[in-house]
């Protein structure tokens, strides 16, 4: 018997001994990985493969000199793999862009065990002493995890992205901070790898962190207009608009609701609390047009023509009024193809409203000819706006063709004349 219990006691230091031999072979190697030059990445993995037996065993893992080996060895194995995509990646020549492709295709797992090494190393290392060396690859895992996400999302890798950037966030709580920055990163790549639920949850998320909080009801809101939920979509602005009444983009999305919908009055009442606060609004002016002009000539489903509504004259008034203003306000040099639209719509609504003057039933001759004068003034208007918006953008054929029409109605034969041989110039 005493022999038996001789034997296990002699066995015991030499398992321990063996253990802590993995320890000291993940320094040795590390040590000889970082004084070599130029790298022997082969020190490198035997000390990972080294001090990953010793951070399972019984004997080590609750050791802080093993995870403090673990943290630094770790960080050089991230540390050298970045450095061979960004060889890799030699012949980009912008810095930045050659930078985020490297990161993008760096192993980040590197980072996560070094950081977690180094959480791990904060529980058993009583007097600090190591977590003092190492601090550093915690304060920086939080950019390497930045820096790979914004790689792989350049690189339209949206989902991993996301994820790198839920990495980020976790190496900032390590450090005690509130990363609201790339929880906005993860809700927009979420919602570009089509994550509808995550980046609907991520938005919310960032709303009850009071980040950035009007633009994600906005987001929230399109996400669910894509899916086709108003009822959701307008409970979300709704929502939101008790915070942030005046908000453009709100009332934007809100607005095309009501239009979808075929509720214009509520369209025409969003559009003029915008532009109580925003009256030079050129697009907004030309909306209410095409509101009101709506209004005033109404169609069924199939697009066919409606009777005229009583207060038709104001309602096309309150359109042209708006087409107009729209004119004023739109910068031709930056919205050149809207400015064209509103100068056509106008005319069109101008020639419109002349027709109607024109093909009143009169049996009195000479309130025909008060209606085709009245007519004619109407023409003449419209006319100067196709004019303006052919100068703007050159007008179709068809279009070419009234107004070669109107010319002549309105004895301008030499116009019409030049307008006959542009049209057979086509």
């Amino acid at each position: 018997m005493k022999k038996i219990t001789l034997t296990a006691i002699m066995v015991f230091p030499i398992c321990l001994l063996a253990q802590s031999n993995k320890v000291q072979t993940a320094w040795r190697n590390m040590e000889d990985y970082d004084k070599s030059s130029p790298k022997d990445v082969s020190y490198l993995l035997k000390a990972k493969d080294a001090i990953d037996l010793a951070t399972v065993n019984e004997d080590t893992k609750n050791s802080a000199k093993t995870w403090f080996y673990r943290a630094k060895i770790y960080n050089f194995l991230f540390d050298n793999n970045l450095n061979i995509e960004r060889n890799k990646n030699a012949g980009i020549s912008d810095k930045n862009e050659k930078e985020f492709a490297s990161y993008a295709t760096a192993d980040g797992s590197f980072v996560i065990e070094a950081m977690n090494a180094v959480e791990k190393l904060k529980e058993l290392d009583k007097d600090k002493s190591y977590v003092k060396q190492v601090s550093f690859i915690q304060l920086n895992a939080p950019i390497h995890f930045e820096n790979k996400g914004i790689g792989l999302y350049n690189s339209k890798n949206y989902a991993d992205a996301a994820s790198t950037f839920e990495n980020a966030i976790l190496a900032n709580k390590y450090l005690g901070k509130t990363d609201t920055s790339n929880l906005y990163k993860v809700a927009i790549s979420s919602d570009r790898a089509g994550l509808t639920e995550k980046t609907i949850s991520t938005y919310e998320k960032l709303i009850s962190m009071k980040y950035k909080v009007s633009d994600c009801y906005n987001q929230i809101a399109r996400i669910q207009l894509l899916k086709k939920d108003t009822v959701n979509a307008l409970a979300t602005i709704k929502k939101a608009k008790l915070d942030f009444p005046n908000d453009v983009n709100l009332m934007t999305i809100e607005r095309d609701i009501f239009i979808k919908q075929g509720k214009t009055d509520d369209a025409i009442a969003n559009i003029e609390t915008n532009l109580k606060t925003d009256k030079t609004n050129g697009m907004l002016y030309f909306e209410l047009g095409n509101l009101f002009e709506s209004k005033a000539n109404p169609k069924d489903a199939n697009n066919k023509e409606l009777p005229k509504p009583s207060n038709f004259d104001d309602l096309r008034s309150k359109a042209e009024s708006n087409y107009r203003l729209a004119i004023e306000y739109l910068d031709e040099t930056k919205n050149k193809q809207v400015a064209s639209i509103a100068h056509y719509n106008l005319a069109a609504l101008l020639y419109n409203t002349g027709n109607l003057w024109f093909s009143k039933n009169s049996k009195n001759l000479n309130e025909i000819k008060a209606n085709e004068a009245k007519a004619n003034e109407f023409y003449l208007k419209a006319l100067a706006e196709f004019e303006a918006s052919d100068k703007i953008i050159p007008l179709e054929r068809n279009v070419l063709g009234e107004m070669k029409r109107l010319y002549t109605r309105t004895s301008q034969l030499d116009k019409a004349k030049a307008m006959d041989e542009r049209i057979k110039s086509k």
